[in-house]
């Protein structure tokens, strides 16, 4: 069994680049210094009136596309993790790794697969949604938007973890039910 640190492939779908890094506080400034600050120098005398919002789309920590069949499991991983995790939780991760894609030899629930979860929720809450919330706040403009697979808790956790400590750094946190799901009713009481 090996375990590879295997970068994001550039893509069509982001210009032929690679998506941010949503667990990387350094990486996200540089995305609010050419996204946000650009829109703050041109326009911020409309934030908060004419421009009452900025929206964010769909963040995520990715990635999607494990293929158990052929062996093969993505795991969401930033270069922090390693220091992170034994800073969060006090033992390393990486002696442990199995645990994240195979059941505990007991049958039980992996605690290491929860605290995995549990940090990369953190991470991407306080580098993301935390960092731009308050970038927001200080510019009086409101962050809004919606997370990515808020469908149900579970389809959330391998891509964003949890939505809801996402919601406590916008503004105006969102949803997004284009049609008549009556199957997401969920999304909407997490939001409300």
């Amino acid at each position: 069994m090996s375990f590879d640190m295997v970068p994001t492939p550039a893509t069509g779908w982001y210009n032929d680049g690679q998506y941010l890094n949503t667990m990387n506080p350094d990486a996200v400034a540089e995305f609010i210094r050419v996204t946000h600050q650009a829109y703050a120098d041109r326009y911020g005398e409309d934030f908060g009136e004419l421009i009452p919002a900025i929206f964010t789309d769909e963040p995520n920590n990715g990635p999607e596309g494990s293929k158990p069949d052929k062996h093969e499991y993505k795991l969401v991983w930033t270069g922090q993790m390693p220091r992170e995790f034994v800073k969060r939780r006090g033992y390393d991760l990486r002696s442990h790794l199995p645990e994240l894609v195979f059941a505990a030899a007991d049958g039980e629930f992996s605690k290491v697969r929860h605290d995995y979860y549990r940090t990369t929720t953190e991470l991407f809450v306080e580098a993301f949604s935390r960092q731009i919330g308050q970038w927001c706040g200080k510019h009086k403009i409101a962050l809004t938007g919606h997370m990515l697979c808020e469908e149900t808790l579970a389809s959330q956790i391998r891509v964003v973890g949890a939505c809801m400590p996402h919601y406590e750094h916008m503004q105006w946190p969102g949803i997004d039910i284009l049609r008549d799901q009556d199957d997401e009713l969920i999304t909407a009481k997490q939001c409300s």
